[in-house]
């Protein structure tokens, strides 16, 4: 699903190397909050009925929500690092516009 995210670049026209760069670091970071949505979705339909809801979902937010959110930046950031370093060194790499 990323994948044709980091594509969808071809599809707008922004080919050159700072939108290449965007959206590498939007693919990156994406991945990392689908990922903590999936568990927060899981964990919140998982609470058993005999917890305060309320309390438990105010912790899981804070704890794996917002805790997560300067690993998704980081996530980001060594992903359009990466995209960026292929685009110099190698760019037969990334992969040219999808069919």
């Amino acid at each position: 699903m990323l994948y044709y995210l980091f594509q969808f670049r071809h599809r707008v026209g922004l080919e050159n190397s700072l939108w290449t760069s965007i959206f590498g670091f939007v693919a990156g970071a994406s991945g990392v909050a689908i990922t903590v949505l999936a568990v927060f979705v899981i964990l919140i339909a998982n609470i058993p009925l005999d917890l305060d809801a309320s309390a438990e979902r105010s912790s899981i937010m804070t704890t794996l929500v917002i805790a997560h959110i300067p690993l998704m930046l980081v996530e980001g950031v060594f992903t359009a690092m990466i995209v960026r370093f292929l685009q110099k060194v190698k760019p037969e790499l990334l992969p040219e516009k999808v069919r």
